[in-house]
């Protein structure tokens, strides 16, 4: 036997309690620890349990029994208690009951019960011990396990049960009792009597007497399934009494759950006592003992019947309370505690016993409190019950008080559930169910009146009863009751009432209403909206009834406003093929009637409808009657009789079962049975919206949308309606309005405001607008059928009006066939008018008709339709005269007649024409038969058919006389059979046509054929056709024809050829005048006409010149441009597919027809490819087959668009529009000469031809633009080639010599040259070689590159200034090798060259030389005038090495040929050499040339030196400062250096040698300190043969100056300054005269005099030797000369004799310094390169900074400061000094250029352009002269 987990309780950590001294410790027995029963002396028995647990080695186990040892020794437990505890372990001992886990669990219970958290006393203790005995009785332990089990977990806890998912605590308790129940309902729950609360049943309303129900059988399962059926769905789950108040099922608790059938009887819950019999109110047919099986539902649709009144309450008649024997625990006054994971609830002061042995609590009393919206809830329980481990419990009967909605409180049924919120929703519990309908609800609706039961599910409530009982609630609005609902069940929101099933009631007046048994209920309370729908149950396919109407409405929805009159029926789903019906309520077909029977043995109308006739006309009976009549089992009858109720032919109390026959069913079974007229009203409606109607209860009118059609009778075509826009109104009793279409057999009447009577069965037609009446041979619909023999009779002036008798009113249902019918009665005549499509294509309207007078027609059907004939006058709307005749049936099956002319004839269109002998009519319309005649016309057909305007016929003959009619000439004419003719009469126009394959009209005397249409008018005869002769064939669509002559417009004329089918000349789009009688043709492009052309097919040419004059004689066409035309627009064009689109330009052209030779006069020029061939003579030539004539002294424009170059003297074929061939002349010019270069070879440039097809469309838009040629396709280049030899002296520039091949291209304004050239800069003729030049150049602007030449064996070809190793003497270069390899680099360029004729400059660079943004990188240019030089960039003045660095830019310019070179220098001196001299040097400078003039002026000069320092980049951003000057170290780190000079003018001594400076020096800086002085002082640079030497002079005042030599390597200094020749004398090492290597030294003053003197003597002419003085105050004059005026003048002339100064004893170099004015802003520098001539002054190219250069290792301070500095930001410069009237009047003088340094012919600018230059330098070829 196990018991599971005993509950023993934790064992003690702490130490256990030692016994009183007094008892001694009980000794372990000498036997096996539980061998023999325990002892009844207490010690020993304490003793023999702790040894007998220890024995287990469970540690659990061997620590309780220590805790039970100290409960034992605490006197807790009395010794009678004592000894009961071990009366009850021997007895367990001899069940054999093991230490584990029986005995722990018993431990465990006294332990818990002395111990837990509420000790029991004594007098519970003492029961707990009794129960344990009787527990232990029974030779079955189950009851004693749990009761051991929960009970201990109890006393523990307080928990009646406890697991991880739910608990029940006993929060509260006044009382706590153990017991052993012998019996159930031992004391406190009686085992007998009533439910526990009383008057719960509710009084059975008064009912008539009818059969009781049968008696309830004890369910031992839910009720029976449903009737078997094929296929079934599946079985939903019962109702539990609740109805459809909740989604849940509820299972069968403690009270009675009733299972509905659909019909409503409740079927009780077995109950574990027999139940009690009922008696039936009358003699059961079968014993008691068996009583009816619970009825089973017939079909699904029954389950959720709303119940009527139950006579029956569907709750149990008591209380059966669960089993309590066995060992209980009593509660008193408890309060109960359910508790989940997702919520808690309590039940408070309830009394009950909690049976262990099966885990239920029954209960007695208490209450149940909850909220719902902030609102309280209580319900005061009765008895109940529930298992303890569920969260869950239901009760009943119980009282709810909800104050908030209820006005009184309700009694009902409550159940709790806890149960997980999913999403934050609504649990669904608590759930109340009230016992019947007698809640009263409060603020359910101002306009609502409610009468039912009330239930909550969750927050929602409802108003299910438990006894199934209806709640009716009734809607006013205005005062005035609306509509009225039934149901079981609503759910009551609060703006929203619903139910799944409600029987509705909607009133349509005090009489008449729209019902429905049971639909689907929403109604909105603020909107005020009634919504219906069709529920899933019985009644889903159940229609409306409307009384007024007397209709049967079937629709899926109905809505409502009520604060509108309009009721909408509506359809939901697939509104295309699902329609609404509006039935008759007398509608009948034998159809459905059958279809009722279905598979049944036994009619089911049939079976209920007999069975009322057979009791006395019994309305009302019940299931069990019918089944015992028909001797049918009750489950089939259920079912056959529920199918009659979704049809409405019975209705169900659900509840009793009574079944109450309704009229339709007797009317379906009388009609069956031919006892009863029935109609065959039925009414479809198919709205693609899915309106389908609408109810106005105002006017109580049914409007009906989307009506087809609907019939009066079976046959579906004797008489129907198909009403206009689908619409039709419903009235009273079946009474309909409608406009439209009635078809009633043959006839089909049109009209408007139809009104159908019901009672009279008739239409009444009030506005007819035509009758119409089917003819002979149509078949099928008589609407969709309709063929052209149908005919209408049409009211007169719209006031027609008739009676359409459809049946006799007795007769509707038409099964009594009565001949008469249908029937119609016209009271006014009608017309008949042929304006329908059938006559005539609808040819005819209204003005055409026939005159009927008033009429009656009996029996409208097809048999008397060939006998219909009216008599009348035939109106033809002015073709003919008014005439009366009779309209019969034709032979076409269509009414019409047969009517003979009179011999004089009929005039036809008032006159215009006449006709003879007989008129018809039918559906081929009016006809005449006979001859016709027509202004000089007559004409012959048996078929003239006759319009409202017009006339056609296909004739037999046909002739026009020639002469004159009322002044118009008509030729001869004649027409054969077969001809068509049509006479538009308003147009007084006849058209006379030659059908395909019919003879032509014969012309004149017979010999010109014409086919086409000629047009007879009063004003004569014209056409649109084609006339030929013998010679020729002309179209037209403008033909005048005259008696001997023929005209037209907008025509083509072809002069035939030999060759049949290839005419010689075709002109389309021409007026021509035939002249038969002359012997000519003249035509001209038709007035319009633009793009008009003729062809000459032989030649395969056509021109667009605009007319001619065909000579038949002379067999010559001479093609003109007609008067008023466009010459310039006249063309020739070829045709030949290989010349590729050739055309010329032409004035005339004469064409030769029996040669077939074009000759062009006027030809300005042909297009081949994109040349322009120009005929000397204007002609142009062209023979059979295209070919042109080739062409002597031809002139040649290329390209067409932009003309680069022209040719004359060619000898020129062209073969197409994209090629040409021969040679022509070209004359090149450069500024100086011409030459004559023969080019040919003409061929187009494959390589740009895919190219041009990419650009054609812009290509061609630009050729139409620039010539004319609106079609000139575009073309790729047309190449020519030409060969120049070096003996032909021919010059690509004045200075540019060549040979080699030329290509000419017509698309490029130069030439590609393939070549070699050599430039003639310098007399010197080892200055240049010829190289290599591929190139495409143009005369106008040359461009040669010049990167990277080398000679044919390798050696490179360079470009600049170079010094001769050994002298240091200056040469330059143009691409040519050095003359030594160890020559000196002065000055080196390449890149391109360019050469702008207009300046006459030739330009060398890498970059383009007048861009403003570029100061770095070597330009040079020469002046072509006068062939001097100007070059700027980096300067090589020597060779530096890593002691003595000289890096240097410079602006220059040089005269080769005299050997004249200037240089405008910037330097920089790297030393080394101690930094403290420097810095010594630097503060003594910078004191003593503070006011002298600043040497940064931002001059365009200075800016490009400073480029090959910084780069364009830091020279840009400093130019562009709003203040010029200032620190070069603040515009780049790569300005700082030892010495910074900024300005040195160096020219070039070729007596001494040597490069010297003239006049001031800009001192910038010396190491990091700024000077920024003009100062005085000398610089000579030479070449010695110990190599460079340089000496360099700077005087701040004649006191302050320092002098450095260097030579040989060697470094000398000296200062007038203490503390730089102190440091230097300290610094200095080793002996000056003997030193070899490297070294500075200090060097002495007579050093310093001798330098200064010979620099005078030598380079100034200057013979006085230095003197010392005082400190003066600066002047700017170096030299300290006199500055005379004489001296002025004398400096004045020798500027004016040589633009390098006059000569001087050191070679001819001048002294005189050229400083340049300031430049500040961005405008002043595009003003200075304005000058044309000038090529620095916009700016130059950057070149590398200088490497800086290396120190010595001595000089570490130097090192830190070149490693460190970081380009600093530059600042504003220093404004430059203001000059004096003399001075600058002297810098002008100075500036002057030289007489033979201008341009021979120099160009005169216009005065616009001077005016834009304010700033102009003097002479426009000096490089170095500023504004």
């Amino acid at each position: 036997m196990a018991w599971g987990s005993a509950a023993t309780g934790r064992a003690q950590t702490a130490k256990p309690q030692t016994p009183p001294a007094t008892t001694p410790p009980p000794t372990a027995p000498a036997a096996r620890p539980g061998s023999g029963p325990f002892s009844t002396d207490p010690e020993k028995f304490i003793g023999e349990v702790v040894a007998v647990m220890n024995s287990t080695k469970n540690p659990g186990a061997i620590a309780q029994a220590e805790q039970l040892r100290q409960l034992w020794a605490s006197n807790k437990l009395t010794s009678s208690q004592q000894a009961k505890v071990i009366e009850l372990a021997r007895k367990m001992q001899e069940r054999r009951l093991k230490p584990r886990p029986h005995l722990e669990a018993f431990w465990g219970l006294l332990l818990a019960a002395k111990q837990g958290q509420q000790p029991l006393t004594d007098g519970q203790t003492d029961q707990l011990l009794d129960v344990t005995g009787k527990a232990l009785a029974p030779q079955d332990l189950k009851d004693l396990e749990k009761f051991i089990t929960s009970t201990t977990q109890f006393l523990k806890s307080r928990q009646l049960y406890s697991s991880r998912y739910n608990r029940l605590r006993l929060a509260n308790s006044s009382a706590i009792n153990f017991a052993y129940n012998e019996t159930d309902y031992p004391g406190g729950i009686p085992a007998t009597g009533g439910s526990g609360w009383d008057a719960a049943k509710p009084e059975p309303k008064p009912e008539p007497a009818k059969p009781a129900a049968p008696a309830p059988k004890p369910a031992a399962k839910p009720a029976a399934k449903p009737a078997a059926k094929p296929k079934p769905a599946p079985a939903k789950k019962k109702s539990s009494g609740w109805d459809d108040w909740d989604t849940g099922s509820w299972d069968t608790g403690g009270w009675g759950s009733s299972g509905d059938d659909g019909w409503g009887a409740p079927v009780k819950k077995k109950a574990t006592t027999p139940a009690k019999k009922t008696t039936a109110a009358k003699p059961a047919a079968k014993p008691a003992e068996k009583a009816p099986e619970p009825a089973k539902p017939a079909a699904d649709e029954w389950k959720d019947e709303p119940a009527q009144a139950s006579a029956t309450p569907a709750y149990m008649d008591s209380y059966m309370a669960p089993s309590t024997r066995g060992p209980v625990i009593e509660l008193k006054d408890a309060d109960l505690v359910l508790a989940t994971s997702y919520d808690s609830v309590v039940i408070k002061k309830t009394s009950g016993t909690f049976v262990t042995s099966t885990g239920k609590f029954a209960g007695d009393g208490g209450t149940f409190d909850w909220q719902l919206n902030g609102n309280p809830l209580s319900a005061a329980l009765g008895k109940f019950d529930f298992d303890v481990n569920k969260p869950e419990f239901k009760a009943e009967p119980v009282t709810l008080t909800y104050a908030a909605v209820l006005e009184a409180p309700v009694k009902g049924a409550l159940a709790y559930k806890s149960v997980q919120r999913k999403g934050g929703g609504d649990t669904g519990y608590p759930r109340f169910v009230s016992l019947t309908n007698d809640a009263r609800v409060k603020n359910i609706g101002d306009n609502i009146s409610y009468q039912g039961g009330f239930s909550l599910n969750g927050s929602k409530m409802y108003s299910a009863t438990l006894d199934g009982s209806l709640s009716r609630i009734t809607v006013s609005y205005e005062g005035k009751p609306r509509f009225r609902a039934a149901s079981r069940s609503y759910q009551l929101g609060d703006t929203l009432i619903s139910a799944n099933r409600a029987a509705i009631t909607i009133f349509e007046d005090k009489s008449d209403s729209v019902t429905h048994p049971g639909a689907r209920l929403k109604f909105s309370k603020p909107r005020q909206v009634l919504l219906l729908a069709r529920e899933d149950g019985l009644y889903k396919t159940t229609p409306y009834y409307d009384s007024y109407h007397q209709m049967e409405l079937s629709a899926e929805q109905l809505t409502w406003n009520l604060k509108t009159p309009d009721i909408h029926f509506q359809t939901l789903t697939a509104k295309n093929q699902v329609t609404a019906g509006f039935e008759s309520k007398e509608f009948f077909t034998n159809t459905r009637f059958q279809q009722v029977h279905s598979i049944n043995r036994m009619h089911p109308l049939q079976m209920v409808v007999g069975y009322s006739q057979s009791h006395n006309n019994a309305k009302r009976f019940t299931v069990q009657e019918l089944a015992e009549a028909t001797q049918l089992k009750e489950p089939n009858v259920r079912s056959a009789v529920a199918g009659l109720a979704r049809e409405g032919y019975v209705s169900i109390n659900p509840t009793t079962g009574e079944v109450t026959l309704l009229p339709k069913a007797l009317h379906y079974v009388s009609s069956a049975r031919g006892k009863k007229d029935y109609d065959h009203l039925a009414i479809r409606s198919l709205a693609a919206n899915g309106e389908n109607a609408s109810l106005n209860l105002n006017s109580n009118t049914l409007l009906v949308r989307g009506v087809d059609r609907f019939n009066f009778s079976d046959d579906s075509v004797t008489v129907f309606v198909k009403p206009d826009s689908s619409i039709v109104r419903i009235k009273k009793n079946r009474n309909i309005d409608f406009n439209g279409t009635v078809v009633a057999s043959a006839f089909i009447f049109k009209g408007k405001e139809f009104k159908f009577d019901y009672d009279g069965f008739f239409i009444d037609m009030f506005k007819i607008d035509s009758i119409i009446v089917k003819g002979k041979g149509s078949k099928g619909s008589a609407l969709k059928a309709r063929k052209e023999n149908d005919f209408a009779l049409t009211n007169k002036g719209n006031k027609a009006t008739g009676r359409l008798y459809i049946n006799a009113p007795n007769n509707k249902s038409g099964r009594k066939k009565l001949g008469a019918y249908p029937a119609f009665d016209a009271t006014t005549g009608a017309y008949v008018f042929f304006n329908k499509p059938e006559v005539l294509g609808g040819a005819y309207d209204t003005t055409i008709y026939f005159d009927i007078p008033p009429f009656k027609l009996d029996s409208l059907n097809n048999a008397n339709r060939s006998a219909v004939g009216f008599k009348g006058t035939f109106v033809s709307g002015g073709i003919l005269p008014n005439f009366k005749t009779k309209l019969t049936m034709q032979d076409d099956g269509s009414l019409g007649f047969v009517y003979a002319v009179p011999k004089e004839g009929f005039p036809v269109y008032g006159g215009k024409g006449r006709l003879f002998n007989q008129v018809k009519m039918s559906n081929r319309g009016i006809q005449g038969d006979g001859q016709m005649t027509y202004l000089a016309a007559t004409l012959n057909s048996d078929q003239f058919i006759f319009y409202k305007d017009s006339v056609v016929t296909v004739g037999k003959t046909a002739s026009i006389k020639e002469g004159t009619l009322n002044g118009a000439e008509y030729p001869k004419v004649t027409l054969l059979p077969g001809y068509q003719m049509k006479w538009a009469v308003k147009q007084d126009s006849m058209y006379l046509s030659t059908a395909k394959g019919s003879d032509a009209m014969k012309f004149y005397d017979g010999t010109y054929a014409y086919k086409g249409t000629a047009v007879l008018t009063p004003k004569g005869l014209g056409g649109m056709g084609r006339m030929e002769d013998a010679q020729s064939i002309i179209r037209s669509n403008s033909f005048t024809f005259l008696p001997t002559q023929y005209k037209g417009d907008k025509g083509t004329v072809s002069v035939k050829s030999a060759e049949a089918g290839k005419p010689a000349v075709t002109a389309p789009d021409v007026a021509f005048t035939y002249d038969i009688k002359r012997g000519y043709a003249d035509f001209a492009r038709a007035e319009g006409v633009t793009k008009s052309v003729i062809e000459l097919p032989y030649s395969q040419y056509r021109t667009s010149l605009s007319g001619g004059r065909w000579d038949f004689k002379k067999k010559t066409v001479q093609l003109r441009v007609a008067p008023g035309q466009d010459s310039t627009r006249a063309y020739f064009y070829s045709l030949k597919p290989e010349q590729k689109g050739l055309k010329f330009r032409a004035a005339t052209g004469k064409y030769d027809l029996n040669k077939y030779r074009l000759v062009a006069d006027g030809v300005p020029y042909i297009a081949s490819a994109d040349a322009w061939i120009e005929p000397d003579s204007g002609r142009v030539y062209v023979l059979p087959n295209a070919e042109m004539r080739a062409f002597q002294n031809a002139g040649i424009t290329m390209d067409t668009l932009a003309k680069f170059h022209h040719l004359y003297k060619g000898e020129i074929k062209v073969l197409s529009r994209a090629a040409f061939t021969g040679n022509a002349l070209y004359n090149y010019k450069t500024p100086t000469d011409s030459f004559a270069i023969k080019f040919a070879n003409f061929t187009v440039d494959s390589a740009a031809v895919g190219l041009v097809k990419g650009e054609g469309k812009k290509k061609a838009a630009l050729i139409k633009k620039k010539d004319g040629d609106d079609d000139t396709p575009p073309s790729p280049p047309t190449l020519a080639v030409a060969d120049i030899k070096a003996a032909d002296k021919f010059r690509i520039a004045p200075r540019i010599q060549y040979r080699g091949g030329v290509t000419m291209s017509s698309q490029a304004k130069g030439f590609a040259f393939d070549g070699q050239a050599r430039l003639e800069f310098v007399k010197t003729p080892t200055a240049a070689d010829w190289f290599p030049v591929q190139d495409s150049i143009d005369a106008r602007f040359v461009k040669i590159r010049m990167k990277e030449m080398k000679a044919e064996d390798g050696t490179p070809m360079v470009t600049g200034l170079y010094q001769n190793e050994a002298t240091g003497r200056p040469y330059p270069l143009f691409v040519a090798t050095k003359g030594s390899i160890t020559d000196g680099n002065l000055f080196e360029v390449d890149g391109t060259l360019t050469y702008d004729p207009k300046k006459r400059i030739y330009a060398i660079s890498r970059h383009d030389p007048l861009d403003q943004e570029i100061y770095e990188g070597s330009v040079l240019t020469v002046n072509d005038s006068t062939g001097v030089m100007s070059f700027r960039g980096k300067v090589n003045f020597i060779g530096s090495n890593k002691d003595y660095t000289l890096v240097s830019s410079g602006v220059g310019r040089a005269n080769a040929d005299s050997s004249r070179y200037t240089i405008d220098a910037m330097m920089a001196f790297d030393l080394n050499f101690p930094d403290k001299a420097f810095e010594a040097m630097a503060e003594d400078m910078a004191k003593y040339a503070k006011g002298l003039p600043e040497a940064l002026t931002t001059s365009q000069n200075e800016l490009y030196k400073m480029g090959e320092f910084a780069g364009s980049k830091a020279v840009n951003e400093y130019a562009n400062r709003k203040s010029g000057g200032g620190s070069l170290q603040k515009v780049s780190s790569k300005f700082l250096h030892d010495i910074m000079i900024s300005q040195a003018t160096m020219k070039w001594s070729n007596k001494y040698n040597s490069w010297y400076s003239v006049g001031k020096i800009g001192l910038a800086s010396i190491g990091k300190k700024d000077i920024n002085a003009m100062v005085d002082g000398y610089i000579e640079i030479k070449k010695e043969s110990t190599g460079d030497a340089v000496e360099l002079l700077l005087e701040a005042d004649p006191e302050t100056w320092y002098y450095f030599k260097f030579a040989e390597n060697k470094l000398l200094a000296k200062a007038q300054h203490g503390t730089f020749d102190e440091i230097l004398g300290r610094a200095a090492k080793g002996d000056y005269n003997t030193a070899t290597d490297y070294g500075f030294f200090l060097g002495d003053e007579s050093e310093k005099v001798l330098f200064v003197n010979h620099f005078r003597k030598d380079y100034l002419g200057d013979t006085k030797p230095q003197k010392v003085t005082a400190r003066p105050q600066p002047t700017g004059n170096f030299d300290n000369m006199e500055d005379t005026k004489k001296d002025k003048k004398k400096k004045k002339g020798d500027a004016a004799d040589d633009q390098f100064g006059s000569s001087d004893p050191a070679g001819g170099d001048t002294p005189t310094a050229e400083p340049e004015p300031s430049k500040k802003e961005k405008k002043k520098k595009k003003e200075a390169a304005a000058d044309p001539n000038d090529p620095f002054a916009t700016g130059g190219d950057a070149a590398p900074a200088a490497e800086p250069v290396k120190e010595s290792k001595k000089d570490k301070k130097k090192k830190e400061e070149e490693a460190a500095p970081t380009e600093a930001p530059a600042e504003p410069a220093a404004e430059p000094v203001k000059e004096s009237k003399k001075d600058k009047k002297k810098k002008e003088e100075e500036a002057a250029p030289p007489a033979e340094d201008k341009p021979a012919e120099p160009a005169k600018e216009p005065k616009k352009e001077k005016e834009k230059k304010p700033s102009k330098k003097k002479n426009e070829d000096d490089p170095f002269g500023d504004e």
